[in-house]
């Protein structure tokens, strides 16, 4: 992680996603501010096993829709949820109108699941019409870091790109920057949800129960409905997106007059202790130490934290580790607490860029998003910490604490602040 004594300042000059509510950021946002939901319940599948669910899907994408000069053979759509929500960073820090060197500009990605749709079919085909049949060309597309190259190849960006798996991008980003290794760099998180990865979840009990009645009423209202029957069952939602933001070195930033939409003060990363199987174990005293070290190094005190966008999918992983540690924390303080995960699910590799699209964009309309769930749904503490159901516009917000939790056991927790050139 980076040192407090590196003094170039790193800020977000770009926001892009994908998403089941909506493609773009201004879109996720408003999508997000009305309390949108993306769910639906879907009980057809291409895996046996599985009866319905929810899920919050992204939309079908036309890759020549967006990418008209793009020539066949096309990316998997695992490569093509990855580059859209690049196309909509890219775009929304001007970057496409700029004459920028591309040896300074790079691209950092982070999946969990990994191009599993190459890989289902070239072991299909291997298993069950035999070795000759495999072909070389499916193998290339079984590997991860496939989708590296074609959104790197696509935009030409030649400067430090690498693809993480279970980490968060910003991180590695912000590092970057901070050892002039680049003067930009586009940080990524996605995931393809599969119906392998459905059946996975169901099979181990993880899916929130979706009972058949559920599909004669609303999915959003159904699924608030099996939450408050459901709230300390140990389950999730599953959702899927390709969310970015543009980091880049302050001056490097005024000079190209460049839209800042908030500065990066500084993150800490750590393994929880708790994690096993599932993707949601942790605890709090392993969070608490995350968030307390993220405030040093940035060089804050709890008090100073207006907002946290927190990690939490349900409310029962809020009342089990992450309210529980915020309430160790800010004991004494008021401050907000929202999440984007009630609303896009759990997103897996997009989950931190997802969440901090929403806190950079909360922090520029001042307003502090709703869970869209009942504020009683979050009662790990009685510290005084605000869950709002709906939006709360006027809110004057300086420091926003973002937290993300990944596969393998990482806890990251991002400090943003309001810019300010001083």
């Amino acid at each position: 992680m980076a040192t407090i004594a590196q003094n170039e300042r790193i800020v977000i000059t770009g926001l892009g996603i994908v998403s089941s509510i909506g493609i773009g950021a201004e879109k996720y946002y408003q999508s997000l501010r009305s309390g949108q939901s993306g769910a639906i319940i879907k009980n057809t599948w291409n895996e046996e096993g599985i009866d319905q669910a929810y899920l919050f899907p992204c939309p079908e994408i036309n890759i020549k829709a967006y990418f008209e000069d793009l020539k066949a053979p096309f990316p998997l759509r695992y490569s093509q949820l990855a580059m859209l929500g690049c196309q909509t960073a890219v775009k929304s820090a001007k970057l496409e109108e700029s004459q920028l060197s591309p040896d300074r500009i790079g691209l950092i990605l982070n999946t969990s699941m990994a191009a599993n749709a190459a890989v289902e079919t070239y072991l299909s085909k291997l298993f069950q019409e035999g070795p000759r049949k495999a072909s070389p060309f499916d193998f290339t597309k079984t590997v991860s870091n496939t989708v590296l190259g074609d959104t790197t190849r696509y935009y030409k960006f030649r400067g430090s790109s690498s693809l993480l798996m279970g980490e968060d991008s910003v991180c590695y980003g912000f590092d970057l920057l901070k050892n002039n290794d680049a003067d930009i760099i586009i940080c990524g998180g996605f995931d393809e949800i599969r119906d392998v990865h459905i059946l996975s979840y169901a099979h181990n009990g993880y899916l929130l129960d979706c009972p058949s009645e559920a599909v004669q009423t609303d999915a959003a209202e159904a699924l608030k409905a099996a939450l408050a029957q459901a709230q300390e069952q140990r389950k999730t939602v599953i959702g899927e997106a390709a969310a970015f933001v543009v980091l880049e070195k302050l001056d490097h930033a005024l000079e190209r007059g460049a839209e800042i939409f908030a500065e990066v003060l500084n993150y800490n990363t750590g393994f929880d202790g708790a994690h096993d199987n599932f993707f949601f174990e942790k605890n709090e005293h392993d969070f608490r130490y995350v968030m307390e070290e993220s405030l040093e190094l940035s060089g804050l005190a709890p008090k100073d934290i207006d907002c946290i966008v927190g990690a939490s999918a349900l409310p029962w992983q809020y009342n089990e580790y992450e309210g529980k540690a915020i309430g160790d924390i800010w004991e004494n303080e008021e401050l907000y607490y929202t999440t984007v995960k009630p609303l896009i699910g759990e997103t897996f590799g997009a989950s931190g860029q997802s969440s901090l699209v929403a806190a950079v964009l909360m922090m520029q309309n001042e307003e502090v998003l709703g869970t869209g769930l009942p504020s009683e749904y979050f009662n790990a503490t009685k510290a005084r910490v605000k869950v709002p159901g709906k939006t709360i516009e006027h809110v004057p917000l300086k420091n926003i604490m973002v937290n993300s939790i990944h596969a393998g056991g990482n806890t990251t927790s991002i400090i943003l602040s309001h810019y300010h050139n001083n």
